[in-house]
């Protein structure tokens, strides 16, 4: 009797030692996909060259789009979706109805390519970069006016990036992804999600993006068609969990802010937007086809609603 005392103790021990290793393992895996942090060397105050490049504080070089002149009073920091590129802000750097003194500066996202074709995009790398532009404009010029715009799934950035940076007065959040089942990934990909998770962080996906939801930019889809789409398996999981938490998101926000979506298009869900009861968040509909508002032919009255209400916003 003793024995088998002595032995289903025993089992209890062994199995409450592999379910602690399991649980430290489970948690390991956890930081590993949804952690931020990366490693920084041979840091820099980052810099706003020539009108042309942000030097960020790791060296690296984003290329901007805009101009920043000695009569600017106002600076709109844009920053576009992670499937997106800086030219997509060209109509909103162009347009004539921003009120003088207001100029849109806008700049690429880090995107590494490997070998593979494979396009690295890291969260808390993103967040870094927009924390590095935001320096360089603020110590550059100390007396003008910043806002910062987010598209897309950047929408969910709004809360860290003002809490680090809290001379911005306004938020501008322009299309953010209120549908949770945007992107489906096949069984193929489900497996890859299981088996990446357990074993292999660094697992590519072949993530099937229909550009043609995102614009009528014939330049853009070009492009895009011809450029590789697989990406980090960790990477995808990091934005749609962050994405989740929207509406916490945007509750929380302390600044006047200005939310532009669609409802005709399928990254809008209105009862997502219905959980908003902040009342420092303005919501304006619009009726417009495609998620990237100015890299469209936006229609004549949805141009002219989005540029006045934005106004508001960039006094």
């Amino acid at each position: 009797m003793g024995n088998l005392l002595i032995n289903g103790y025993l089992w209890k021990i062994i199995l409450a030692v592999v379910i602690f290793l399991i649980l430290i393992y489970l948690i390991w895996r956890f930081r590993l996909f949804f952690g931020k942090k990366r490693k920084e060397q041979d840091l820099q105050l980052p810099e706003y060259i020539n009108d042309k490049w942000f030097i960020a504080s790791d060296h690296y070089q984003l290329a901007t789009l805009g101009t920043i002149t000695p009569e600017t009073k106002t600076i709109l920091l844009a920053v576009h979706d992670i499937y997106g590129k800086k030219e997509n802000f060209q109509a909103l750097v162009n347009n004539k109805q921003l009120k003088p003194g207001t100029v849109v500066i806008t700049f690429d996202q880090r995107i590494i390519q490997a070998k593979d074709g494979t396009k690295i995009q890291d969260l808390g790398m993103l967040i870094n970069d927009i924390n590095d532009v935001l320096l360089a404009l603020s110590n550059k010029y100390e007396n003008k006016k910043i806002v910062l715009l987010l598209e897309g799934y950047c929408c969910f950035l709004g809360q860290t990036i003002i809490k680090k940076n809290n001379f911005i007065k306004s938020l501008i959040l322009l299309n953010p992804v209120t549908n949770k089942k945007v992107i489906k990934f096949s069984i193929a990909s489900k497996i890859a999600l299981v088996w990446g998770f357990f074993f292999n962080s660094r697992l590519t996906i072949n993530v099937k993006i229909d550009y043609k939801v995102f614009t009528n930019n014939e330049e853009y889809l070009t492009a895009m068609t011809k450029s590789p789409k697989r990406y980090y398996l960790n990477q995808i999981l990091r934005f749609h969990r962050r994405n989740a938490y929207l509406a916490k998101e945007f509750n929380a926000l302390q600044i006047p802010t200005l939310l532009i979506t669609n409802t005709n298009n399928r990254f809008y869900q209105e009862k997502e937007l219905a959980k908003i009861k902040n009342p420092k968040v303005e919501v304006l509909l619009v009726k417009e086809e495609y998620q990237y508002l100015f890299a469209n032919n936006l229609g004549k009255e949805d141009k002219q609603a989005i540029m006045i209400k934005m106004e508001q916003y960039l006094k």
